[in-house]
């Protein structure tokens, strides 16, 4: 299947789509212009998973790759004809992350293809692919309550219809004002997504609001 990313660039990718499971396969498609040719030392693709750290580092690294294999698509030779397909093939691998791109940590799997050439740099070309793992909905999905407040000033009442939620999911829930003795302006709701990056002191924290909403009515002093 496909998916669609944002880009840092504020646009949207389009990528291949794969569960934790499943089998990376394809061809490598290389072009040349008619009656050239081109000695190489070899050709090789590999499946890399990494984990990029932009705030922090990992053992002296920005990155760290928990998945690295490698296939030879060509021993050395010469490419002369205009248009090679070459199939590829990576299976039973365990791709124990999903994919993920956040504000100081990304989990991403690519597919780098490999010419070495003689006396000249190795000719490289990158294609990112998306890990899902595709679950089931909970079977114990109950509502929950939390209560918020100031100890004899503010008594408010959290109600949310449900504890898990689908990404494409309206949140539907209720605030009761159990205590008001202080006049409040406005109310507002906020969703944040939290990220939480690396361990002790070097952990690093940030935050996103994904949607908001407010309410401009203003409480007067009241109890019940």
């Amino acid at each position: 299947g496909n998916t669609v990313v944002p880009t840092d660039q504020s646009g949207n990718a389009l990528l291949y789509a794969y569960e934790g499971s499943e089998d990376v396969a394809g061809k490598v498609i290389l072009t040349m212009p008619p009656g050239k040719k081109m000695d190489h030392l070899g050709m090789k693709i590999q499946f890399i998973g990494r984990i990029d750290m932009s705030l922090g580092v990992h053992e002296g690294r920005p990155h760290y790759d928990f998945i690295s294999l490698s296939r030879e698509l060509a021993p050395p030779g010469v490419l002369f004809q205009s248009h090679t397909e070459i199939p590829f093939l990576f299976k039973n691998m365990d791709k124990e992350h999903e994919s993920y791109q956040g504000r100081n940590v990304s989990v991403r799997y690519f597919i780098r293809v490999v010419l070495e050439r003689k006396f000249l740099p190795p000719i490289h070309q990158e294609l990112d692919v998306w890990v899902q793992f595709l679950g089931t909905p909970p079977q114990s999905n109950e509502a929950i309550k939390m209560e918020v407040g100031i100890e004899d000033c503010l008594h408010i009442e959290f109600e949310y219809e449900r504890r898990a939620h689908h990404l494409t999911d309206t949140i539907l829930g209720k605030i009761h004002f159990l205590l008001v003795r202080i006049k409040i302006k406005h109310m507002e709701l906020a969703v944040i997504r939290r990220e939480t990056s690396g361990d002790g002191v070097a952990a690093a924290a940030a935050q996103q609001q994904v949607a908001s909403a407010q309410s401009n009515n203003i409480f007067t002093e009241t109890q019940t």
